[in-house]
């Protein structure tokens, strides 16, 4: 009778061995490189077959993926099946020289092998294969639905996170299927890439409205209150998105590299079709709002794109850009309700997020300083520990900037809500006081966060959100 020892252990790789579907990495990050030309190029590749699009993904970008940095599931070290198989082997579907290479990673494997240019080493194709190589049986360990014909041929069968309609297909198919590990929950990695905390930001939507709580219309709060979920929900997959393109970035990184795509919680799969969903319902929500607001909306997931796939990596403009897409929820408001805006106003708006923006990424730099490693540059970005001073220098002086613009606002533009001197002094001393502590603890190196997140939980940032809602307030009523 045959063992469990007895028999050669078969990994797949995408999604067992390696929580991440390496495929699909290597195809983001070639239409990353190249968004144009790579879209045509992988239509055209995968309109000849799966294994001519591995292939040729291969080429393209070979060595351009860090093989060390994929999440492997080093809890399948300690199951039974791992401690007592007489070999281990590691065989994928992925192209076999990216297989090889990650066996290469440990001494885990006698043996491993993938996709060519010939063969897409997948369901019956691997079946055939792993029967001619071990006509006395084998053992195997896959996860998806492409699994279940190897399963089928083989003696034990094994599941790591399994997805629901594999589980099912192995059951209708009297496999008899022992789960290693089940699957992680994908609603909550989902939601957890969704970044429900940063929709805070969405907040600056409703702007005018408390700056024009005279002039309020029946009707304007609900329409602000879509809004504010089009943005959120928009805004989300353009996190998801901005994750899917950085997952290299973030592995390499202390705390990102514990997102969900980064760590392999999320499936590649799941989040592609979870971000396709939440732009479908952003822009249906918006449609059904605001036409203009509509147009707003795309062009703010343009830019979001643009951003990440681009222009994130330029010194200076990206915080720009960032300052801009604060803005453009600020406007969007405006737009909704038909309020016209202040360019004093908006001036004064672009240069505090401007600050904000820098903010960030001087306390980036900072983590990057106090790393061991030699690395002098912020991964994806185009900064480098040497440009802190600047950066310090030019958020300092958007922020002052901002206080500046705000006080000629208050008391020149004819349509300013404060128009009392005294509050209007209150308002910009507020103000000043604030981004003036905000970089007094990011360079006493006190802030580890992005700077929107820690005024949401600081106490003193707290106090003076209420102090100047406080003064707006007042110079409304008096």
């Amino acid at each position: 009778m045959t063992t469990r020892a007895d028999l050669p252990l078969v990994f797949d790789m995408d999604g067992v061995w390696v929580t991440s579907d390496v495929s699909l990495e290597m195809l983001l990050h070639y239409v990353r490189a190249h968004p144009l030309r790579g879209s045509f190029y992988v239509l055209r590749w995968a309109w000849q077959g799966k294994a001519t699009l591995k292939h040729n993904l291969h080429t393209a970008m070979d060595g351009a993926l860090d093989i060390a940095l994929l999440p492997v599931n080093d809890r399948l070290r300690n199951t039974e099946a791992y401690q007592t198989a007489s070999q281990r082997v590691l065989v994928s579907g992925s192209h076999g020289t990216i297989v090889q290479q990650v066996a290469g990673l440990s001494e885990d494997f006698e043996w491993s092998g993938g996709s060519c240019h010939e063969r897409n080493l997948v369901g019956e194709e691997k079946a055939k294969l792993l029967r001619s190589l071990y006509p006395q049986g084998f053992a195997y360990v896959g996860d998806s639905v492409d699994d279940v014909p190897v399963w089928k041929a083989a003696k034990r069968a094994y599941a790591v996170q399994p997805s629901r309609r594999a589980l099912r297909l192995a059951r209708d198919n009297d496999i008899d299927l022992e789960v290693l590990e089940s699957r992680p929950s994908q609603l909550s990695a989902f939601i957890e890439t969704m970044r429900l905390h940063q929709w805070s930001k969405n907040a600056l939507v409703f702007m005018m409205l408390l700056l024009n709580l005279d002039w309020v219309q029946p009707g304007w709060i609900l329409a602000l209150l879509a809004t504010f979920i089009a943005f959120g929900l928009v805004a989300s997959a353009t996190y998801v998105f901005n994750d899917l393109l950085d997952l290299q970035a973030d592995r390499s990184h202390a705390q990102k590299r514990n997102r969900p795509l980064a760590s392999g919680r999320l499936k590649l799969k799941n989040a592609l079709l979870g971000m396709v969903l939440l732009l479908v319902a952003g822009f249906a929500l918006a449609a059904a709002t605001d036409t203009e607001f509509l147009a707003m909306l795309v062009g703010y997931a343009a830019i979001s794109v643009l951003y990440s796939t681009r222009l994130k990596r330029v010194p200076i403009l990206d915080a720009l850009i960032l300052s801009l897409l604060f803005c453009w929820r600020v406007i969007a408001g405006s737009v909704v309700i038909n309020v016209e805006l202040v360019p004093w106003f908006t001036a004064s708006l672009a240069l505090f997020f401007f600050s904000l923006a820098l903010g960030k990424r001087a306390i980036e730099l900072q983590l990057r300083a106090s790393r061991t490693s030699g690395q002098k540059d912020l991964s994806g970005r185009g900064y480098r520990v040497e440009d802190y001073a600047v950066v310090m220098a030019l958020g300092v002086a958007s922020g002052l900037g901002s206080a500046i613009v705000t006080m000629i606002y208050a008391l020149f533009a004819g349509q300013s809500i404060i128009s009392e001197p005294v509050l209007a002094f209150a308002a910009c001393s507020l103000l000043a006081y604030w981004l003036g502590y905000v970089w007094l603890t990011i360079n006493r190196g006190e802030m580890h966060h992005d700077p929107t997140i820690f005024a949401l939980k600081d106490r003193t940032s707290l106090c003076v959100l209420v102090a100047m809602g406080a003064v707006i307030a007042a110079g409304q009523i008096l």
